[in-house]
């Protein structure tokens, strides 16, 4: 028996045959991503004529995408298609926006996403990463990989940032390779190092696997060799091992263009890829319908679509060659390529667009009929499933241990079928074996008879505790208390503020009676006041009215004398 694999409490998904000593009448059975809706368009000045390689990162605060943007122009150097680097943003993964950086110049406005311009050196097949290397360097957090031609041969120049913003290249870093592809690169924490995937050739016979080309006039696209991916690891990003390329078993040699290899978030010891196997068609009359014959040139004759790998270790991989992860897209009238799958790089977990269903995972991939970039989504760990053929199947897995009490399967049967777990000890010794079952509803039409109920009852391995009365606090009751307890706390305090506002209401008739009784005794006291004043004035004016009358009197009767 081979030697026991600790899990720990990580999350293992039937991908490979890795976790299996048996598979028994079993296969493995890849499934597609679903399209939704198209996520960004083809649509500002930036865009220019095409887009193409998008990767999509994570910041811890919302989500990057960067795509290459050509034009069938020349740039100042000469060098043919002119290109330049675009950045779109989610907070979600699922609505993008293209923000207006105004760092570049493109057709007479600032007012663009643009965050690299390629004006005098082709840079082609741009990559980004976000570094969550511990020992990052200061104002690198952003490193990317782009091809650069020097003296016609092709190298992998190193590009960094420190906000995926503002780039400046550090030269070449990786010199071995083709690299005219999509070359990826992580941080792998496992080991401690960057990862690097990149094209590379495997010379040897052609063969069917290989797609020929009848194209004698043009040599350099006869296939006399097989596209190939490469590795590399570096402890700094400057510096890097000897390339190697990635092994597939007994598997044919088909020829693989991008690579889109990352470690699975969900399960990160397991490495995923998703390239595309690329073949060369020969030339047909059906090419001289194409539309736009001025933009055409050989890639345009090929066929690409996108497989799915997986690995444990980064070199050795197994890939699903019979139905492809992403078909191939439809030709499209105006379309500059057709017959393409080229994904994105990178994952999005995003919410189910279906009610009471879990989280689904997100990619993206362009919808060359639309000339945009569509979401497609996958439901979580749901790429590849292992399927028992009817009626019955049984397989062993390798032993392992794993940390816990408790060991959880995703698995699903039709209404009638079943699923049995058996463990086996150290010694290969099997426990007793445990049943799951989905079952169906069992039931009787019509009242049940009193005997048959007890009977039912009695025969039942749950009756004896079932039939066991227990009176516990019930809910009722809980609530109940909890309501007058409430109730009670609730008058009490309702009390205490009616206490309260007639205390107050008191204390404010109070105030208001010794306002009065204050006011009203000033009052007398003025009333009081005036009438003493009055009563003085009456009293002198009495006194002259008198002394006046008498004057008068005297001088009448003198007057009479006189007469």
């Amino acid at each position: 028996m081979s030697k026991a694999i600790n899990i720990g409490n990580r999350r293992e998904l039937f991908v490979d045959g890795e976790m299996f000593e048996k598979l028994g009448d079993t296969e493995f059975v890849l499934h597609q991503p679903e399209p939704r809706e198209i996520a960004i368009r083809r649509d500002t000045l930036a865009d220019d004529h095409a887009t193409s390689y998008y990767s999509i990162i994570h910041n811890g605060e919302k989500y990057i995408m960067f795509y290459t943007a050509h034009g069938f122009g020349q740039n100042k150097a000469g060098n043919w298609p002119q290109q330049h680097i675009c950045r779109a943003e989610s907070v979600d993964g699922i609505h993008w926006e293209k923000p207006d950086f105004g760092i570049y110049e493109f057709r007479g406005t600032r007012h663009n996403n643009i965050v690299y311009f390629f004006d005098y050196d082709l840079l082609d097949n741009f990559y980004a990463m976000y570094d969550t290397s511990p020992n990052c360097r200061e104002g690198e957090r952003y490193k990317a990989l782009a091809e650069r031609v020097i003296n016609g041969v092709a190298v992998l120049s190193g590009v960094v940032s420190p906000d995926g913003i503002h780039w400046r290249d550090i030269g070449t870093v990786i010199t071995k390779g083709t690299f005219d592809s999509l070359n990826t690169l992580y941080y792998d924490p496992e080991i401690g190092k960057y990862r690097a995937f990149f094209r590379g050739w495997q010379f040897h016979e052609p063969s069917l696997h290989l797609g020929e080309t009848s194209m004698n006039d043009i040599p350099s696209y006869q296939a006399t060799g097989c596209r190939c991916i490469k590795t590399a690891v570096s402890d700094d990003f400057y510096h890097w091992s000897e390339p190697e390329d990635l092994k597939y078993g007994d598997q044919p040699a088909y020829q693989l263009y991008t690579n889109n290899i990352a470690p699975y978030y969900r399960a990160p010891h397991i490495i995923f890829g998703f390239p595309t196997r690329y073949y060369d068609r020969p030339w047909t009359r059906m090419y001289e319908e194409l539309p736009n014959p001025e933009r055409r040139w050989t890639g345009r004759y090929a066929m690409t679509d996108g497989l799915f790998m997986t690995s444990r270790d980064g070199l050795n991989f197994h890939r699903f060659d019979d139905v492809p992860f992403f078909p191939s897209g439809i030709e499209g009238d105006g379309n500059w390529v057709y017959g393409d799958a080229y994904p994105a790089h990178g994952m999005v977990e995003t919410p189910s667009d279906r009610k009471n269903e879990p989280n689904q995972i997100s990619m993206f991939a362009p919808d060359l009929a639309e000339n945009a970039i569509r979401r497609y989504v996958i439901r979580l760990d749901g790429f590849v499933s292992l399927h028992a053929k009817y009626p019955d199947t049984e397989l062993l897995t390798k032993p392992f241990i794993f940390d816990g009490d408790r060991l959880e399967f995703n698995y699903r049967t039709t209404v009638s079928g079943h699923f049995y777990v058996e463990f086996l000890d150290e010694k290969g010794v099997p426990s007793m074996v445990e049943r799951a079952n989905i079952l169906p509803p069992q039931s009787l039409m019509g009242p049940v008879d009193n005997n048959i109920m007890a009977q039912m009852i009695a025969s039942s391995d749950m009756g004896a505790k079932y039939n066991t009365v227990i009176d516990r606090e019930s809910a009722y009751e809980i609530l109940s208390a909890k309501a007058e307890k409430s109730e009670i706390a609730e008058n009490k305090a309702q009390e205490e503020k009616i206490n309260r506002q007639q205390e107050e209401t008191e204390a404010k008739m109070k105030a208001e009676a010794i306002k009065e009784a204050k006011a009203e005794l000033r009052e007398e006291k003025q009333r009081e006041k005036r009438y003493n004043e009055i009563e003085k004035v009456a009293k002198s004016i009495l006194t002259s009215a008198g002394r006046t009358a008498v004057n008068s009197l005297v001088r009448g009767l003198l007057g009479s004398l006189k007469k």
